[in-house]
């Protein structure tokens, strides 16, 4: 069976139109292939727009802890610092010379390297009944931590496990 779709206007089968609900068995008025784009132009629109209330945010920040917070929302809204400085870099030098955005982004720029760094976080301060109170998953993740902070970022080989604590 074919079916048009309502943006590129192809004729195409109706497997290639995204379901949209299992019970019906209704399908998308777009094909696969718009519909991505469209997410695609969706989403590169929010980051943009969150780009630039960064950029705006940053430039009136009057606190580094302020400067700080935004990173770390940002960070998670882009999914790292590596995505971040790609848009951030992206953003720049796609406008145009001396223009207001690429002025912001250029002033948060340099407002993130007068930046102070991060202090590293503390390790608690775990008793033995803490201790036997997580669950295994947690306990791995509190041996890696301190194993890191001891021993300055040496991991134990893969077939190592930590002794049993309970």
């Amino acid at each position: 069976m074919l079916r048009t779709c309502s943006v590129c206007r192809r004729q195409l089968e109706l497997g290639k139109f995204r379901l949209v609900s299992k019970t019906t068995g209704k399908r998308d008025y777009r094909c696969n292939p718009c519909f991505n784009r469209q997410r695609r132009q969706l989403t590169w629109a929010k980051r943009s727009k969150a780009l630039r209330t960064f950029f705006t945010e940053v430039k009136e920040a009057k606190s580094e802890r302020r400067v700080t917070e935004l990173v770390e929302s940002v960070c998670r809204t882009f999914g790292g610092m590596e995505k971040l400085a790609a848009a951030i870099h992206e953003a720049i030098t796609s406008a145009p010379l001396g223009s207001r955005q690429r002025m912001a982004g250029l002033t948060a720029m340099m407002r993130l390297m007068e930046a102070p760094p991060a202090p590293p976080p503390q390790l608690p301060n775990l008793t033995p009944e803490d201790l036997r109170g997580l669950s295994d998953e947690e306990l791995q993740v509190v041996w890696e931590y301190g194993h890191k902070e001891v021993f300055g970022g040496w991991v134990p080989p893969a077939h190592w496990t930590p002794p049993d604590c309970r």
